[in-house]
């Protein structure tokens, strides 16, 4: 018997000690980690929620969402956290929309031996209406807004409207084609359960 629990012994510190693909978690803690946790109106954790992080300068393409290779999907777990050990800008956008109310942030790449914890809380989304002006020979213009897949398309006489928004000041801007120069571009903000008309 001691021979076999000896044995057993030796096969089980070999099996631990492979450091490649051991079936769950990790238990060297990363460096550089972001950490970022999602709670409520009543600061309850927002569990099983998916988000995403794009970089601070993306805006939804008019041609087909191109640019989805820049976008982190993640999903909370059950404290309501995400974790992210890299990004792949300076500076990105965190957002999340979960039952009528969300966040959306500025975040940083973290830094050497850093290892930051942010809690971000849930707020009841809103909306914007504006007006663009259109040039000439223009039946309307696409209107974007950065860090977002947001993207809606004027009426003829230049009216847009978004709702869904989590309160933040978004930079926006219009444009008439993927190809063709920004014709506006202004800030954009959005409070809590109201909707912001922006004139034109």
């Amino acid at each position: 018997m001691k021979k076999f629990l000896f044995l057993l012994t030796g096969f089980l510190l070999i099996a631990c000690s492979e450091d490649s693909k051991v079936a769950g978690a990790s238990t060297v803690e990363t460096e550089n980690a972001y950490i970022v946790k999602f709670v409520d109106s009543d600061s309850i954790p927002v569990t099983n929620a998916v988000g995403r992080i794009r970089p601070s300068w993306y805006v939804q393409s008019i041609d087909s969402g191109t640019q989805k290779e820049s976008v982190i999907e993640f999903t909370t777990d059950s404290l309501g956290e995400i974790r992210i050990d890299s990004l792949q800008s300076e500076t990105a956008f965190i957002e999340m929309v979960n039952k009528g109310s969300g966040v959306f942030r500025e975040i940083f790449r973290p830094k050497n031996g850093d290892n930051e914890t942010s809690v971000l809380k849930l707020e009841k989304t809103g909306s914007i209406s504006g007006k663009v002006n259109l040039p000439e020979g223009n039946a309307f213009a696409w209107v974007q807004i950065y860090g977002t897949d947001r993207l809606v398309k004027t009426d003829s006489t230049g009216f847009f409207s978004l709702d869904s928004l989590p309160p933040f000041k978004y930079q926006i801007q219009a444009v008439t084609s993927e190809n063709e120069p920004v014709i506006g571009i202004g800030i954009a903000n959005v409070k809590s359960g109201s909707t912001n008309d922006l004139g034109t």
